[in-house]
């Protein structure tokens, strides 16, 4: 994601202007100046300079040229991307899609920019019966996006899948889907392979449930080590009747302990969700997440991770909403809670208000928290926002 606007923070001030000039051509422009954290004392600069803008131009069907630059000022260090991105319909069925994107990043005054690229394709055909994808990316060491997101930079990646459909004369299985990925990656800071081989079989029961198994067999290079992450995968979902909605996934893998000396283990990870939808007007969720770890070498549980999370939404009418969320992360000890209501007149020209607070088991102990039996507020906060669309 080269654009991710999260990554501005705190805001001084922010102007944002998109729409389309004629039949084809659609323009986006967004500015901010960002506040920037500095210690006491020090001599760093106090602001970051946001200047993105975007371009697309349509094509037949849904496909699109277009361009994109972002940067990120400051002072006499600057980030600054720029590329061009497209998709072609190439049949009824079939897209090919595209990137190349170049970043140019200087630290400081003293020291000499960098550039970095980023090139991929993605080739869809997707009928009835198959779907087939290929996709290639690479992506130099070097690149950087500061104003954006990626996960991973030093690679080069070609990957495939293969997925038939069937459908059976069967009154209890209404469709079949098998799947065949296979991805093979090179990490360059280590200049070795790590591979994703995934068997997956998708199955849809009536016309409301799918049931899912997949095995699969996989590697990943973390500090110049490979370790094995593969395993097995099953999951079920479906609307049961027309309140209840629920799912239930249980993955057992191969992992890896994520630290400066990393080590072989073995995570489970269960997840469970719940929707009861009484009426049009109110809905609750319910999701449970579990995660554990066990080291390979001796078999000790190093962590287990719960989080409950609970969510009731309500809407009187058309324009009024309210919503309270709860979440329980019972490893960290902590309590978080929301509130949040919203007026929306007509999409784009809404208010909302919120409150939040976040409580965890301590108490305060002449100079330093301790754990407790009870939880303490240690942090609220207030949200209000208001937008008026303006059209002509």
């Amino acid at each position: 994601s080269i654009v991710y606007t999260r990554t501005i923070a705190d805001p001084i001030v922010g102007a944002k202007l998109a729409g389309k000039v004629g039949e084809k051509d659609f323009l986006a422009s967004l500015y901010a100046m960002d506040e920037l954290e500095t210690e006491p004392g020090a001599d760093s600069p106090d602001y970051a300079h946001i200047p993105i803008f975007r371009y697309k131009r349509s094509l037949s069907n849904d496909g699109y040229l277009g361009g994109i630059y972002s940067g990120r000022e400051v002072e006499d260090h600057y980030n600054r991307v720029g590329g061009v991105d497209g998709q072609l319909r190439l049949s009824g069925a079939t897209t090919l899609s595209f990137h190349g994107i170049l970043s140019q990043t200087r630290e400081d005054a003293d020291s000499d920019a960098e550039g970095g690229r980023a090139l991929g394709f993605h080739f869809l055909r997707n009928t009835r019966d198959l779907e087939i994808g290929l996709v290639g990316k690479d992506v130099s060491e070097d690149f950087r996006t500061e104003t954006g997101f990626v996960w991973r930079t030093g690679i080069l990646q070609v990957s495939g899948r293969l997925r038939p459909k069937f459908y059976p004369d069967s009154e209890v299985f209404r469709r079949v889907d098998l799947e065949f990925f296979s991805g093979q990656t090179k990490d360059r800071p280590s200049d070795m392979w790590e591979t994703y081989n995934r068997v997956l079989v998708n199955a849809f029961v009536g016309s409301r449930v799918s049931l899912t198994s997949a095995y699969t067999h996989s590697t990943e290079i973390f500090r110049d080590e490979k370790f094995d992450t593969g395993g097995f995968t099953l999951r079920a979902s479906g609307q049961l009747t027309t309140e209840f909605y629920a799912s239930v996934a249980h993955i057992r893998s191969d992992a890896i302990y994520y630290s400066a000396d990393p080590y072989q283990g073995r995570k489970t990870r269960t997840t469970a969700s719940v929707r009861y939808q009484p009426s049009e007007k109110l809905q609750s969720d319910f999701n449970l997440t579990y995660v554990d770890f066990h080291r390979d070498s001796d078999g000790e549980k190093i962590y287990d991770y719960p989080i409950y999370w609970g969510r009731l939404s309500y809407q009187p009418n058309r324009y009024l909403s309210f919503r309270g969320i709860v979440e329980y992360n019972e490893f960290k000890k902590e309590l978080l809670t929301d509130f949040l209501a919203s007026f929306t007149y007509i999409p784009g020209t809404v208010v909302h208000l919120g409150y939040g607070s976040l409580r965890d088991r301590v108490r305060w102990e002449e100079d330093a928290y301790v754990d407790a039996d009870e939880f303490l507020e240690t942090g609220r906060k207030l949200f209000f926002k208001m937008s008026y669309l303006w059209r002509r």
